[in-house]
């Protein structure tokens, strides 16, 4: 397969991904990019391999240029009001007395919510584990853009899952289930089921590390403990994608070989196995990324080239993939997991060194996207990625497989002293350095100094010089020499910021979280304050990891 391109695999991969953000995200530099590759690439290799790989590059062209078409015309053409919405089962998600859920209605879909009016009504809605349709007065309109530089931009968001209204259920006449089913539908109904099972039977927070690690689903109860892992760097482990993939599909292979099937026989079962083990987590971006490149390991195919015809193939199914924040990590992670080689060295060196180089070298996207990073962060992921990889997983697997007959409900006695050291350890370290959000300029800059880090790494001084330019880089990020006046929507009014050249800092206003009556102890949600969701996130994307001075102007915050 691999002698059919016109050039290297990993090659054209890189050149559609520049035309893929060029065509959905009408990015210049991209384009930029694409033409000097291009005429890099006539340089190398001639007009002859330049027309063929042009011949693949308008193919997926005028693939992705369909989908930003459709994807348009639906945003555009979507109604006003719904009478009927189906719920997907496995989105459903009860916070206290607030309802939400994915849901579809002619052939779209939407993300909907709903105030739950009593606890009964709550219940039933947390133990639901089959598809129905609701009926009643829904509204749609649309989601909230964003409102602050580095805030989160939940409607293109939404826009980049197929979403392109919000529903807002007023009020509920009918409920009905819904019996006639696709296969993909059956498998949400299933891994719902799964969930509310483990949610019936096991107390938390056994019940989190169950369905978080082979089901992809954290309840909102484990909130602050997301917090913490975040906190500390290693939220990564609850996202499910190689680790887990490589464990239930060697289980898999293995069972099949030992029943005395061919190699070649079970790579053929691999495949629908894949499908609805992709369809029971979610279909998420990581976990179908890493079965692809699953599947097609047992053809010879490796490495970088493993890399690029999975990149490929995802463009086709998933053309939104790298559109999405856990899309673009998930990539990055494969793509320095595929380029360095620790074939060398023992199982635990080999987790220790992988460790290393996913958070250095992921660590410009890491502060791109969240604006801070944990150096420990590295040594956790290691330590942590152990005790999930061969302790956690292969026992709450067994202890899954086991729950129809008996309940090993005492084993929460381990999660419950996990919680403990991890909360200990995050008293220890503290919160995670702010670098700040760098421009994409310089998030381009960073990757070309690591590319070429990568090939001269061995020549000391060239090295310790790229190593003081990224140096410089992040202090510039972190302290950017000018003066600056902000005024920062807070949901509830608006907060002003000041910073001088010199790092200076008054922040005037925060925004508190406003309540409306006394509520019963069912209707209690888990919920951020209004600074959490709009001013930290700014903070945090112009590098300021603490203020200097704070005025307050009233004492609601």
């Amino acid at each position: 397969m691999i002698n059919y391109f016109p050039i290297k695999p990993i090659q054209l991969a890189f050149l559609v991904l520049l035309l893929y953000y060029w065509c959905f995200s009408q990015a210049l530099y991209c384009g930029c990019l694409l033409l000097v590759a291009l005429l890099l690439l006539w340089k190398q290799y001639g007009f002859k391999r330049l027309g063929q790989v042009c011949l693949c590059l308008v193919g997926f062209a005028g693939l992705f240029l369909y989908q930003v078409q459709q994807a348009n015309s639906a945003y555009r053409s979507a109604p006003s009001k719904l009478q009927h919405i189906q719920i997907i089962p496995d989105t459903l998600s009860v916070n206290g007395d607030l309802l939400s859920f994915r849901g579809k209605a002619d052939g779209r879909t939407y993300q909907a919510f709903y105030r739950l009016s009593s606890e009964n009504e709550q219940k039933w809605f947390k133990n639901l584990s089959q598809t129905v349709l609701l009926s009643g007065d829904i509204e749609l309109a649309e989601a909230t853009p964003q409102r602050n530089f580095g805030g989160f931009d939940y409607r293109t968001y939404l826009k980049h899952e197929g979403i392109y209204r919000m529903a807002t259920v007023s009020e509920i006449t009918e409920i009905k289930a819904v019996s006639s089913l696709t296969f993909v539908e059956r498998l949400h109904e299933w891994r719902r089921q799964a969930i509310v099972s483990i949610q019936q039977h096991f107390p938390a927070p056994m019940q989190h590390y169950m369905t978080g690690l082979l089901f992809g689903y954290l309840d909102k109860s484990f909130a602050e403990m997301s917090d913490i892992y975040t906190s500390l760097g290693i939220i990564h482990l609850f996202a499910l994608s190689g680790m887990q993939v490589g464990f239930f599909v060697g289980i898999f292979r293995t069972f099949f070989l030992r029943l005395g099937l061919r190699r070649d026989q079970v790579t053929v079962l691999q495949m629908p196995f894949s499908f609805v083990y992709a369809g029971l987590t979610g279909f998420s971006v990581s976990v179908i990324r890493s079965l692809l490149q699953a599947i097609l390991a047992p053809f010879g195919i490796k490495r970088l080239d493993n890399l690029a015809l999975t990149m490929l193939s995802l463009f086709l199914v998933m053309p939104s993939f790298l559109l999405t924040t856990g899309g673009v990590l998930s990539l990055a992670f494969a793509f320095i997991l595929s380029l360095v080689q620790f074939d060398d060295l023992t199982r635990y060196s080999k987790i220790f060194a992988e460790s290393i180089a996913i958070s250095l070298g992921s660590l410009p996207l890491l502060i791109y996207f969240f604006s801070v990073f944990q150096p420990l962060s590295i040594v956790l992921t290691a330590c942590f990625s152990f005790a999930f990889d061969v302790v956690l997983l292969p026992l709450l697997s067994l202890v899954f497989l086991l729950s129809p007959f008996v309940k090993l409900t005492f084993l929460n006695g381990l999660f419950v002293f996990l919680e403990q050291i991890i909360k200990v350890t995050k008293g220890m370290i503290g919160a995670p350095l702010v670098f700040g959000k760098p421009h994409l300029a310089i998030l381009l800059l960073f990757f070309l100094i690591l590319g070429i880090l990568y090939d001269v790494y061995r020549r000391k001084k060239l090295a310790l010089f790229l190593l003081a330019v990224v140096a410089l880089l992040f202090f510039q990020t972190k302290h950017p020499l000018e003066n600056e006046v902000t005024v920062v929507d807070v949901g509830q009014g608006d907060s002003l910021f000041l910073r001088d050249v010199t790092g200076k800092t008054l922040l005037i206003d925060v925004g508190g979280k406003v309540g409306f009556g006394k509520k019963e102890a069912w209707q209690e949600c888990f919920s951020d304050s209004n600074a959490e969701r709009t001013l930290i996130p700014y903070l945090k994307s112009r590098g300021v990891g603490k203020i200097d001075q704070l005025v307050l102007t009233h004492t609601e915050v």
